[in-house]
């Protein structure tokens, strides 16, 4: 592949120097119609960088990818604005441009960061307008992927109370870290991956004198979401047991997150990549007017490498 791509820049090169250009049967036989040779081999470096945007517009679909964290669903293992790659063949190989599986060989763990596309309706446009976003710039910033940690896996029974998750019916041990400004930070033990977790101060689990929804309220309502189960609370939900094929995704900031406990289980088809390494953070709080097209271009504020390095299953190490 790679020696493929060289000789590809070769040709073009030599094209520049003036040298003989190489025609195929197709070439030949428009030159023998008529066409001029120079349109001919206009039309072949056209369409091998054409051919050469699509190859890695299918790699980019289906091998990796670039994701911008748009939300602080994940502070504070994640910021708003860290770009990572994800690998897209963590777990199965998908057909480009699609969300059909060829093959898997893997399936997502618990306590391993996601990427996903929002298992409702399309996503663009889904939470939010996106005002001010020309559309392909959507597709280079992917703000319509969410980014979340598995929680649990097909076969768990997931319940939570007072604000607090249970897992195959053990309480999770949350260990006190510190407590800043309006929020307080706990470890998570999550069946055995540590990763820090942040809580509203006034919606601390610890604090008994924080008073949550119960259980007895949640068994009365009689709605149903699309999928057939019944509507969640943010602070507690019955005893449920995640099918077949299914996954369920919540934020590390607990609190300010839109995920499972809204929108219900994730299908496994749903699922991107997993998040491996966070390159660069880009803060895209400013806007460039642009009167010619009617549009606003998104601008950075800040750069910044803090945080280079692979994400995950942290655990302690973060914790500051």
């Amino acid at each position: 592949m790679l020696n493929k791509i060289k000789k590809f820049f070769k040709r073009i090169k030599s094209r520049k120097k003036g040298k003989a250009v190489k025609f195929g049967p197709v070439c030949r036989f428009l030159i023998q119609k008529g066409v001029p040779q120079k349109e001919v081999a206009f039309l072949k470096t056209l369409t091998e960088y054409a051919l050469l945007i699509l190859l890695f517009l299918a790699l980019r679909s289906s091998v990796f990818g670039n994701y911008r964290i748009p939300t602080g669903s994940m502070e504070t293992t994640l910021r708003v604005g860290d770009h990572l790659f994800a690998n897209k063949l963590a777990y199965s190989l998908k057909i480009p441009f699609s969300t059909s599986h060829l093959i898997r060989w893997q399936k997502p763990q618990r306590g391993e960061i996601i990427s996903f596309k929002y298992p409702g309706k399309n996503v663009i446009g889904a939470d939010k307008k996106d005002e001010g976003f020309i559309p392909f710039m959507k597709w280079i910033y992917n703000v319509p992927e969410y980014t979340k940690r598995i929680v649990g896996v097909p076969g768990d029974k997931i319940s939570m109370k007072n604000n607090r998750l249970s897992i195959n019916g053990k309480l999770l041990p949350l260990k006190f870290i510190k407590r800043e400004e309006n929020f307080v930070y706990y470890e998570e033990d999550l069946l055995g991956i540590k990763h820090l977790v942040r809580f509203e101060d006034y919606r601390d689990p610890l604090n008994p004198e924080n008073e949550f929804a119960q259980l007895e309220e949640i068994k009365n309502k009689k709605e149903e979401d699309d999928m057939g189960y019944e509507l969640m609370t943010r602070d507690a939900f019955r005893e449920i047991t995640i099918p077949e094929g299914f996954y369920f995704a919540m934020g590390d900031n607990r609190d300010n997150s839109s995920d499972s406990r809204e929108w219900g289980f994730l299908p496994m088809e749903n699922i991107d990549g997993r998040l491996g390494f966070r390159w660069i953070h880009i803060e895209m709080n400013d806007f460039i007017n642009v009167p010619l097209i009617g549009t606003q271009f998104p601008w950075f504020s800040e750069v910044s490498f803090e945080g280079f390095g692979l994400v995950g299953n942290e655990g302690s190490k973060d914790i500051k």
